[in-house]
């Protein structure tokens, strides 16, 4: 399978963290969109900075790839993620999972995006 984009992960990837995110739910209406297009849509707009209106057409609407990277944000997804593939990439790299020692330096706070 050839990637369209540059930004897009394929299967074994995906397969990384796809537990990190929560399950369906077994109540309500069935999901009928793929998180895995989700997350490279969402993937997408991070690396190239286009507007989310302006998604390509093959991944799901901009409106709701926007719903699960706020839902994401909001309910502590991305810290999962973020936690997970830094420690898979410190044991690759033949440390502990998690460092000992973490120096903090002060600097100008980043903007919060709000959803």
């Amino acid at each position: 399978m050839d990637l369209a984009y540059v930004t897009e992960l394929n299967l074994e990837q995906y397969q990384l963290f796809e537990f990190l995110l929560h399950p369906t739910y077994t109540t309500g209406r069935p999901r009928s969109v793929s998180l895995m297009s989700v997350l490279q849509a969402i993937l997408y707009v991070l690396v190239t900075g286009c507007a989310w209106r302006l998604l390509p057409n093959e991944y799901p609407p901009y409106s709701t790839v926007y719903y699960y990277f706020c839902k994401w944000r909001k309910d502590g997804s991305w810290k999962r993620i973020h936690d997970h593939l830094v420690q898979w990439v410190r044991v690759g790299a033949d440390h502990l999972a998690s460092p000992r020692v973490v120096l903090l330096k002060e600097g100008k706070k980043e903007r919060d995006i709000m959803c």
